[in-house]
């Protein structure tokens, strides 16, 4: 019998030119009610990094501990309420915010550090007094472990020191502010130059620097930028009264009450929010420029809670965070993605300046000698 291998290689290419006129099969129909199971791969999850993780570690850790305790100088009232129970109910954790002076909070930080009696995690004052802190040791930095500080959306980089040990959780603007009732419009100074004025000999009312460093953030603005003459303040001290009281707030309730008509420097955050309650009070953009200065917060060495800790200093630095800080605070956000709730929202300010670290010691060296305080005649 003849073999028929010859017509094999006609056969194949038959079945080849079929194989490839069988229809597809039909991609699934969804029904009503039902979702179509589609057979492309979902895209990989992002790969979790040695950040993540160690973030992962930190928040777990919290838990067990519970607790976040702070002390402050400036989350007093309603800000310090809206930020604790915002933290807590994101995260379960208990926030204790205690209110004090800054140079109360220094004292209280050096005895029990030096105690070795650790109460608080988070210290949240101004500028010198965190310098004054920072020179002894007491702060650690978390700078590298904050998911939120590794955002893309910061104007100007929280970090104040090269550390990181000292993250500015806020930024203000000092100028001058006038009561408006006892201040008519045409009347306003609009310079630093014009607080020398005949007309405010004894009226203008300013911080105690025995009590408080704003007195010296002002002082040492001034004079380092060259915005006054080196015998300004001694002229200045002429026109000034300082009402009874501690801290920055004593100044602000005389202002408020009509007892002086003007205040030498006051915040936006602070100005802006007796504004909004009823106070006859306006800033004064003085054409120099405004002074820019910023409110610190650090971890303390040896901190009884340091993970919590450390979730709620992330916390802070959140958009979440800071929109609660803004709405409250009024200051000027720091990051892209947050409200402008700002009285000067829109406006491009010139600033005098916007606070280095090399500014903090300064300034922080200027209280500790009482520069401010000299050159009032108060010491």
């Amino acid at each position: 019998m003849r073999s028929n291998w010859w017509y094999l290689p006609s056969l194949l290419l038959v079945l080849a030119i079929l194989g490839g006129c069988t229809p597809k099969a039909a991609p699934p129909i969804a029904t009503p009610g039902t979702t179509a199971i589609s057979a492309t791969p979902k895209a990989a999850a992002p790969a979790i990094t040695l950040e993540d993780a160690a973030w992962d570690e930190v928040v777990k850790a919290s838990k067990k501990e519970n607790k976040v305790v702070l002390y402050s100088f400036t989350w007093v009232g309603d800000v310090g309420v809206a930020l604790a129970d915002a933290f807590s109910k994101r995260w379960g954790i208990t926030v204790e915010i205690i209110n004090a002076p800054g140079a109360g909070i220094v004292e209280r930080v050096k005895t029990e550090q030096r105690a070795k009696m650790y109460t608080s995690d988070l210290v949240e004052f101004s500028g010198s007094y965190s310098a004054s802190l920072l020179k002894e040791g007491y702060f650690v930095s978390a700078v590298t472990e904050l998911p939120a500080l590794r955002e893309d959306v910061w104007i100007v980089n929280p970090k104040t020191d090269a550390a990181g040990n000292i993250l500015a959780h806020s930024f203000q603007i000092q100028t001058p502010w006038v009561n408006t009732k006892l201040v008519k419009p045409g009347e306003e100074p609009t310079s630093w130059a014009d607080l020398l004025d005949p007309r405010w000999r004894g009226k203008i009312l300013m911080y105690d620097p025995r009590t408080t460093s704003s007195a010296d953030t002002g002082v040492h603005g001034l004079l380092k930028y060259k915005v006054v003459p080196a015998d300004y303040f001694q002229k200045l001290a002429a026109q000034v009264v300082i009402p009874p009281g501690v801290g920055i707030w004593a100044p602000w309730q005389a202002l408020i009450r009509g007892e002086g008509p003007i205040l030498s420097w006051g915040t936006d955050g602070s100005g802006q929010t007796f504004q909004e309650q009823g106070a006859p009070i306006k800033p004064i953009l003085t054409r120099e420029g405004v002074i820019g200065n910023s409110t610190p917060i650090q971890m303390l060495k040896n901190a009884p809670h340091p993970n919590a800790g450390r979730v709620f200093l992330n916390f802070i630095f959140t958009a979440q965070g800071q929109e609660i800080l803004g709405r409250f605070r009024k200051n000027i956000p720091n990051r892209k993605d947050v409200p402008n709730y700002s009285m000067f929202a829109g406006l491009t300010l010139p600033r005098i300046a916007q606070f280095t670290q090399e500014d903090r010691d300064e300034q922080d060296e200027n209280f500790r000698l009482g520069v401010a305080a000299k050159l009032f005649g108060l010491r």
